[in-house]
């Protein structure tokens, strides 16, 4: 078994020429003649090595056949890890005897009779070795061409980095390089994953916040790598449901992922150094910033003026309708082509180089121990903003919100050291919270805008104060008691401590 260390950056169509002219890549010796590679990958009718995360392929390469079987991958800013078996394809049959892992093989073995073609990839490819310096080799792999299947083709265009002797961070830094001069972006979804899309006909996939990946056997710093790369993920994911649809679906989830990527940042402040921190916070801000008109206005609509709407009440509510979807519109333009920048693609980029770079200064610190001290200090910060809402005004609630968002996301982070019925059960009410308090600054937001939208026109002023007085007695209901509802969360027994009280 080999493992493949490579980072796959997607290439404009109009920008080929030009990297091929890139000075690192035209420096790089030649590996033989660009090839023609004509490939087909295989399944069962039910899509069983899919959904295995598994990938079985046969490649042509002028009179060679090989056939690869490639396993389940973490891929994060591009850079993907992932097992590889690779030999001769003869007497067009398959042979999964050097297939090492138990489990890959055992599938294979059970599934051999019902694999059968799928979809194909038809591509010129023009090889390349960098070698910077002694102990650095990195093949630089342009591709173009197509990705055909049940009738349908997409085009491809991309360039692989692929380590073949040296670090990661030399691969990170090859492609910052390449970043600088030239508008390539991370591709994370493999041309496997692409031709599946295609043969089923899919759209670009959601992508959800998955549970933290931490695990009680690993360090502070481990742990929190691991979850910044998977947040990473998901960022990566919906970037591109952003830029192709309207859905504000992956704007939200977009949203979410930069803000539990911040919330890590502030949760594992104590072994991060400082400047780190700093910049990163600041960087993910500007870029939650890029989308969060979008999604200020996506909530608008369907918290504040549906409701009215579809209630058929407040007839001039209606013109406000037209502008919030006038704004909404100029909103998502703004934000995708603000994703389209390449800036975006090198802060993907940097964010995994500087990852990959830290130093551990956890000392001998067990996940456990800096886990209770870090919830410790999240749950004082709400208290803080909780006594400071005391006089209900929306800005300290807001406030409030914010920091029970990141108790909420650290409960979330280390809820794999914790019982999990505990967990649950206080999720569940700093959720509520969350999304009342949410509800009260959303009315908030919307008081104000409508307000300006509004200007001196009479029957707009009246149709304002329609729609807040149509949503009063809720704000009503939520203000009085939200105190009350956050002093009990504060003061019931947090899910890291035993019954007396000591720690777990």
């Amino acid at each position: 078994m080999a493992a493949e260390i490579e980072l796959k950056l997607a290439v404009p169509a109009g920008s080929l020429k030009a990297l091929q002219r890139h000075p690192l890549v035209a420096a790089a010796v030649k590996e033989g003649p660009a090839q023609t590679l004509r490939n087909t990958y295989y399944d069962t009718p039910e899509l069983d090595l899919r959904a295995a995360k598994m990938a079985v392929r046969t490649r042509r390469a002028g009179r060679q056949l090989l056939q690869t079987v490639k396993c389940a991958s973490a891929s994060v800013g591009g850079l993907t890890v992932r097992p590889e078996w690779e030999q001769p394809f003869e007497n067009e049959r398959f042979d999964f005897s050097a297939v090492d892992d138990p489990a890959a093989k055992k599938l294979l073995t059970r599934h051999y009779d019902r694999i059968q073609p799928v979809f194909d990839t038809d591509f010129r490819r023009e090889t390349r070795i960098f070698t910077p310096r002694e102990g650095v080799r990195i093949a630089i792999m342009i591709d173009t061409g197509s990705i055909r299947a049940a009738g349908r083709e997409m085009p491809l265009s991309e360039v692989e980095l692929e380590l073949y002797e040296g670090d990661r961070l030399d691969l990170l830094d090859l492609a910052l390089e390449l970043c600088d001069a030239l508008p390539l972006y991370p591709e994370d979804e493999s041309k496997a994953q692409r031709g599946y899309r295609l043969f089923t006909d899919s759209p670009v996939p959601l992508a959800k916040s998955r549970p933290f990946p931490v695990r009680a056997d690993q360090r502070p710093l481990d742990a929190f790598r691991a979850s910044v790369f998977d947040c990473m993920g998901t960022w990566q994911a919906n970037v591109a449901g952003v830029r192709t649809t309207d859905d504000p679906a992956f704007v939200h989830q977009l949203r979410v992922a930069l803000r539990r990527l911040r919330s890590l940042l502030r949760l594992f402040a104590p072994i991060l150094p400082k400047d780190f921190r700093k910049h990163w916070l600041d960087l993910i801000g500007q870029l939650a910033d890029e989308v969060g008109l979008a999604r200020d206005l996506d909530v608008m609509h369907t918290t504040v003026l549906r409701p009215v709407m579809d209630a058929g009440l407040g007839a001039n509510s209606g013109v406000f309708s037209a502008r919030l979807m006038e704004e909404r519109q100029a909103a998502r333009e703004h934000g995708r082509s603000r994703l389209q920048e390449p800036r975006i693609a090198r802060r993907l980029l940097e964010l995994t180089r500087d990852l990959l770079a830290l130093p551990d200064t956890a000392g001998d610190m067990q996940l456990d121990a800096f886990a209770l001290d870090a919830l410790r200090k999240v749950r004082k910060d709400v208290r803080r903003a909780m006594e400071a809402a005391e006089t209900l005004d929306a800005e300290p609630l807001h406030a409030l919100r914010i920091r029970i968002k990141r108790l909420r996301y650290a409960l979330e982070c280390f809820a794999p050291l914790l019982p999990a019925d505990r967990v649950a059960l206080q999720l569940k009410e700093i959720s509520d919270l969350q999304e009342d308090l949410g509800f009260l600054n959303d009315m908030a937001v919307a008081s104000r805008r409508l307000a300006g939208w509004a200007g001196d026109d009479p029957l707009l002023i009246s149709a304002r104060a329609y729609i807040l007085g149509w949503h009063a007695p809720k704000v009503h209901d939520i203000r009085s008691g939200i105190l009350k509802r956050c002093a009990r969360m504060l003061e019931a027994r947090p899910a890291w401590q035993q019954k007396k009280g000591k720690a777990r």
